[in-house]
């Protein structure tokens, strides 16, 4: 994250202050730890409910898959089903009803 900033502050039009900018190696630890602090923050906001949502998919994926073959097999009945499970697949794609 240390040089992910430099470059965003870069890419802004701006600079950091020189003063501050160094190495992550030469970063005081207490730094260190707020950056991670943040990042985790940023990782339990961001990133994990999606990778929970992917997880999801991933698995009504794995039913649909096999509920497809299904409705071939079983005629009306497994079309029924197969409409059901690409509903809950949809509704994992968007997210929980509000």
């Amino acid at each position: 994250m240390h040089d992910a900033y430099e470059k965003a502050a870069v890419g802004a039009g701006w600079e950091t202050q020189q003063a501050s900018r160094k190495p992550w190696a030469d970063v005081p630890e207490a730094n260190k730890a707020t950056m991670r602090a943040a990042v985790e923050a940023l990782w339990q906001a961001v990133v994990q409910p999606e990778v929970e949502r992917l997880d999801r998919v991933r698995a009504l994926c794995d039913v649909w898959v096999y509920l497809e073959d299904e409705a071939r097999d079983e005629g009306t009945k497994g079309v029924i089903t197969y409409i059901g499970a690409s509903r809950a697949l949809r509704a994992a794609l968007d997210g929980p009803d509000e």
